[in-house]
């Protein structure tokens, strides 16, 4: 029989199982995200690395070495910061012949052409084409060139013929300046003028390039009578170790130089103004020109 409570008492509280908890299939980072505090604590996170990236950037860029931090950046060892055409040949040979509209463009009483004409005519230098390029350092630790020498893009072809321009030769004076023959097999850079004998320089010298100095160099290539086009190569050390580069023309042409025609061939010609004509620059065909050079018919006509 069961006891039965007296009467006035309560009953006894019994505990009742609570049922097996189900497990949550949410990661728990995905749970984490969701709460409040983490996205505050994120977005302060996010603004203060914003606010500080580039003290952040200076430190730990002052922690590398400096050569080391230098290679980093990207930049070459060696740069060319200047290439320009040295106006001084003695006459150029036109690609294009120039039209009647050309030839107003070009105002004869003031010398001969400008450059940005010669360009406009797809002008090539005869004979020899005269460049200037300044090279510059980009490293602390100074940056060695022990070479350069000229690569044909292809082999040499035979002279363009077309229209010619005489000009005034000016020479090249004493200034010390690298001398080639592009047409020649292993063509070597040889010093001109500066007061010196010539000799092959990079076989006894280099040029040294500390950071930010700036150093001209005179190219004057040649060629035997052939139409050639290259680049120039250059080898160097930098880094602690050996690099090479390439120069070329402005705009990435290679450059260009073609031999002299007969007379006789050129569709016309302005002979220069040191042949005392009347008319500066006067315009002759090809006949002539060759019956001048010949010393059979007068200069001026």
């Amino acid at each position: 029989m069961r006891d039965r409570p007296k009467p006035g008492s309560r009953r006894p509280y019994r505990l009742r199982p609570r049922p097996p908890a189900t497990p949550s299939t949410t990661p728990a980072w995905r749970r984490a995200l969701g709460k409040p505090v983490i996205w505050l604590v994120t977005l302060l996170l996010a603004a203060t690395a914003a606010y500080f990236s580039d003290y952040l950037k200076t430190f730990f860029g002052a922690l590398l070495p400096v050569d080391k931090a230098e290679q980093a950046s990207g930049r070459p060892p060696v740069e060319v910061v200047d290439i320009h055409y040295l106006n001084t040949n003695n006459a150029y040979f036109l690609t294009k012949p120039p039209t009647e509209e050309d030839q107003a463009g070009w105002d004869r009483r003031s010398g001969p052409p400008p450059a940005a004409w010669l360009d406009r005519q797809g002008a090539v230098p005869l004979d020899v084409a005269k460049w200037e390029i300044t090279l510059e350092g980009r490293r602390t630790a100074e940056v060695v060139v022990t070479d350069m020498r000229p690569k044909l893009v292809s082999p040499c072809e035979p002279p363009l013929d077309g229209s010619l321009i005489e000009t005034p030769n000016q020479g090249g004076g004493d200034k010390f300046r690298f001398g080639v023959a592009v047409d020649r097999p292993n063509p070597v850079m040889t010093t001109i003028g500066g007061g010196v004998a010539p000799f092959p320089y990079f076989e006894q010298k280099t040029i040294k390039l500390p950071k930010g100095e700036k150093n001209v160099v005179t190219v004057e290539a040649t060629t035997s009578g052939g139409y050639c086009r290259w680049t120039i190569e250059v080898d160097y050390l930098a880094d602690g170790k050996r690099g090479q580069m390439s120069i070329t023309a402005p705009d990435g042409k290679p450059f260009a130089v073609t031999g002299h025609l007969d007379p006789a061939r050129y569709s016309s010609v302005f002979l220069a103004v040191s042949r005392q004509c009347p008319e500066p620059y006067r315009r002759v065909f090809g006949a002539e020109y060759a019956e001048i050079q010949a010393g059979t018919k007068p200069e001026c006509g």
